[in-house]
């Protein structure tokens, strides 16, 4: 099986790379009050697709408490586009990127800490929402968020694995998103960085029906697992080599030239977590934070294959 570069080797680790132990129940709670207080949810695709892809990541939501920031920024850093209203606490703003919607912005209030405090969260499409938590329950994980409906995004949860790290479960009305080619700026792949590989392969494997494929790479010694679902690699796995590393869920966007978007980051008024550097999946892929505080990754991606995002 040939590994694209976004799946090879495990994690780079930075000391920045942590969040509050209370921000993941603030986050949650924003994101799930907004939706319940009717905020106008979409569908995640444009039009209806009648199909589904267990196990693919279909979704994700930024919850920030400054919604204007995180706009200006993405705006001008990958060339995303917005639709509702402008506002620092504007409730709920969809991105997309060109035609297609790829995610959205929640507001929820910040608790007066001096760090900054938001968290992209991705959602994985689960033919039944209910069974999946169930599942995550006992298998050591614990529903946050209990299953609901949005009228029209579909069933969802969220659920904290065994490291308590946040991943949404989503029954999308209409069907997930299709799989196609990766093209820039949008998203590419999920990773997640974790103290025990051995407990997260098993969990997932029973929360979301993926099996597993083992990859190396030259000038990293640390293995590396890709989670596979549908015949199509779905997500990647790695140990973290660092205490002061939480684990997380890192979502990846493709752009050209790596290098230049962690200098313009900096520029405008993100920051560069790791920047990339040769000895790093060569040089294709850094991390970053914006000014908000959420955090993602950037890799250089040239390749017609597609991917299952």
């Amino acid at each position: 099986m040939h590994i694209p570069p976004a799946r090879r080797g495990h994690p780079p680790t930075a000391q920045r790379l942590t969040l509050p132990a209370l921000l993941v129940p603030l986050l949650v709670f924003a994101l799930v009050s907004g939706c319940r207080r009717q905020v106008a949810v979409p569908p995640v695709t444009a039009e209806p697709t009648g199909t589904y892809h267990p196990g693919k990541f279909i979704w994700v939501d930024l919850v920030t408490s400054d919604v204007e920031s995180a706009r200006e920024f993405y705006g001008k850093l990958f060339g995303w586009q917005f639709e509702g209203e402008e506002g620092k606490t504007t409730p709920f703003t969809l991105i997309r990127q060109g035609e297609t919607p790829i995610g959205g912005i929640v507001y929820r209030e910040s608790p007066g800490s001096s760090h900054p405090e938001a968290r992209w969260l991705s959602y994985i499409s689960v033919p039944d929402v209910d069974k999946a938590a169930e599942t995550a329950t006992e298998n050591g994980g614990e529903v946050f968020v209990a299953p609901f409906n949005l009228s029209e995004r579909g069933r969802v949860a969220v659920i904290l694995d065994p490291q308590k790290v946040p991943v949404g479960l989503l029954k999308a009305r209409g069907g997930d998103p299709a799989d196609e080619e990766v093209t820039p700026y949008r998203w590419m792949w999920r990773e997640l960085w974790t103290t025990d590989t051995a407990s997260a392969i098993g969990f997932y494997g029973k929360l979301a029906g993926y099996t597993r494929e083992n990859a190396t790479l030259s000038l990293q010694r640390d293995p590396y697992t890709v989670l596979m679902s549908g015949g199509r690699a779905r997500a990647g796995m790695g140990q973290i080599a660092r205490a002061e590393v939480e684990p997380i869920w890192l979502p990846y966007v493709n752009v050209d030239d790596p290098q230049a978007i962690a200098a313009r980051t900096v520029t405008l008024g993100g920051a560069v977590l790791i920047a990339p550097d040769s000895t790093i999946r060569n040089g294709t892929v850094g991390v970053i934070a914006d000014p908000t505080g959420g955090i993602l990754a950037i890799q250089k991606w040239t390749s017609t294959e597609t991917l299952g995002k």
